[in-house]
């Protein structure tokens, strides 16, 4: 799955914004339970220390079609993404926007499928964009650590369909 990714913050738009050619340049893999729910305890700032399944079934989800849209916001809310599960055209600019009280961060559920949203960089009122380039048709699952495990809870997948 090739998949190149541009991301910014509000918070350092500007010094991200130099480097999105490079980003560009680096074909990074990207992107982006319920509390309680009995997993050992992790840091939550630490968006590595939970080990992801090797798929995620997600047979029986509803993907809202947003195919042929340039723009898709995905809302980090308090405990669940809206829309959790969007399909969107190779090339369109998904924005992950925290509109909660807490942090949040994204996580993909399936190893080397998205590269990691840390905590810091997805606070509240904070977003950061990613679009996604690449041939075929690609789940990318992800969820939130802190809020959720890859299959309950804050989760969520972007599927990528080719133009």
């Amino acid at each position: 799955r090739g998949l190149a990714q541009t991301r910014v913050s509000r918070r350092d738009a500007s010094l991200l914004t130099m480097r999105t050619n490079a980003l560009l340049a680096v074909a990074a893999l990207l992107f982006v339970a319920s509390c309680g729910s009995g997993d050992e305890a992790t840091d939550p700032k630490d968006a590595t220390a939970t080990t992801a399944p090797a798929e995620v079934d997600l047979s029986d989800k509803d993907f809202k079609d947003l195919t042929g849209e340039t723009e898709v916001v995905i809302q980090a809310r308090d405990n669940t993404f809206v829309p959790a599960y969007v399909e969107v055209t190779e090339g369109t600019k998904v924005i992950v926007r925290n509109v909660g009280r807490t942090e949040h961060n994204v996580i993909p559920s399936e190893d080397g499928a998205l590269e990691p949203i840390e905590a810091t960089e997805l606070e509240p009122k904070d977003e950061v964009e990613v679009t996604f380039n690449h041939e075929g048709t690609y789940p990318y699952p992800y969820y939130c650590s802190l809020h959720g495990t890859p299959t309950a809870g804050m989760n969520g997948a972007v599927r990528v369909v080719g133009e």
